[in-house]
């Protein structure tokens, strides 16, 4: 899991936001010389974590700690370049804007995430820490690149603009109430209903995004 999501969708994201990014605002990359450093450190981190379950231990929890450090530093780097960037293009207020920004920042609880696990060296904290990355980071990127090239790509009409930004908040909280859902304590009610709120915020929000992209 730490391959699939730390290294290759992270690094897929990192590289193509790098890209496009200054294209999508009219700008330039910010900071670029700390791209070189996220990507080495974000590479790290992953071949650390990995190498070190695989060697086992007593190898296992330092190569977890130090990877997942590596991994906080590169989204840490990730975020000030991307945030950076946003707002050094054309002013606007298009919403693709905070979805991008919000899923920089859900890397680095992600990555934070991943750290407290192995600190903590419980794998319990793995409920919490795949929620985040996944419904967190990778979701809202793919909304957010989603929501500024489906409507060329597909030729589609956007509708109901004035519902988009209540759609991002919705999901964004969605994604809170699961990740609290997620929390690595003996199962509540409160954790229950958390986790249940969170999976009808995500799934309203999700159809509510699709809709307003204009593909039904």
């Amino acid at each position: 899991a730490y391959v699939q999501v730390f290294g290759f969708m992270a690094l897929f994201i990192m590289g193509v936001a790098y890209h496009v990014l200054p294209r999508f605002v009219g700008g330039v990359l910010q900071n670029a010389r700390l791209v070189p450093w996220s990507f080495w450190l974000q590479l790290a981190g992953v071949v650390g974590i990995a190498c070190g379950f695989f060697v086992g231990e007593p190898f296992t929890r330092p190569l977890w700690i130090t990877g997942s450090a590596c991994l906080l530093i590169a989204a840490a780097l990730f975020c000030a370049v991307t945030l950076r960037t946003l707002e050094s293009g054309v002013p606007g207020r298009e919403l693709f804007r905070r979805w991008v920004a919000a899923g920089a920042c859900w890397l680095a609880i992600s990555s934070a995430l991943a750290l407290t696990a192995a600190a903590a060296d419980d794998v319990t904290w793995h409920r919490v820490l795949w929620t985040a990355a996944l419904s967190g980071f990778i979701s809202s990127w793919i909304f957010g690149v989603g929501r500024r090239i489906l409507p060329i790509f597909l030729g589609c009409q956007p509708r109901w603009a004035a519902l988009e930004p209540a759609v991002f908040v919705t999901y964004q909280l969605g994604v809170v109430a699961s990740v609290v859902g997620a929390w690595p304590l003996a199962d509540s009610t409160i954790l229950n209903v958390m986790r249940g709120a969170g999976a009808i915020l995500l799934v309203s929000s999700v159809a509510a995004y699709t809709a307003c992209l204009g593909l039904f």
